[in-house]
């Protein structure tokens, strides 16, 4: 984690987060909340310190969605087969490599350890990308109809923290319209 500011947005992000103030447009007001939520814990004397945590949680649970869509994925291709306990490891090895390659790329790196976006907008993605892995194993069922809300939930919720998200809400909306 950055001990203290950087020299991009990240000031400016901190800054609005310890006066709920409003950065610049767009604007990323549950960014700011979440940040402000950061700030009032007693983890460290600095400001910037707390609130660049922020995006340290959400780029660490970024990995582990990365990690729980590969293993899913790469599982789907040994359907039958539960007791191939080589496919399992290959999965489970695939899912572990491809998150260290995620959490350790330069951009993610570079986003991980200061107070930006891009961390928190990555990892609600990646949510919202495994929900509708999980979708699909409830699709017809009404479990699977409360997947289906959650994720309207996010990607509207995520407007409040960076358009980029709605990247992933075109693929989802195929893939739930698909249902086989």
């Amino acid at each position: 984690v950055a001990q203290t500011l950087s020299y991009w947005d990240c000031g400016e992000f901190i800054a609005c987060a310890h006066i709920l103030g409003n950065p610049h447009p767009p604007g990323s007001p549950l960014f700011i909340i979440i940040g402000r939520f950061f700030d009032l814990l007693p983890l460290a004397a600095d400001v910037a310190f707390r609130i660049n945590l922020v995006s340290v949680f959400s780029s660490t649970f970024t990995a582990v969605f990365a990690y729980l869509i590969v293993v899913r994925l790469v599982t789907s291709w040994y359907v039958g087969k539960e007791s191939y306990k080589l496919g399992r490891l290959i999965a489970y090895a695939s899912g572990f490599i491809g998150s260290l390659f995620m959490a350790f790329g330069q951009t993610t790196w570079n986003n991980a350890v200061e107070a930006e976006v891009y961390g928190l907008a990555m990892m609600i993605m990646l949510a919202i990308l495994w929900l509708g892995l999980k979708w699909f194993d409830h699709r017809f069922s009404p479990a699977g109809q409360r997947i289906i809300l959650l994720v309207a939930f996010l990607a509207l919720a995520s407007v409040g923290i960076h358009l980029t998200v709605y990247l992933i809400v075109p693929i989802v909306a195929i893939f739930f319209s698909l249902k086989r």
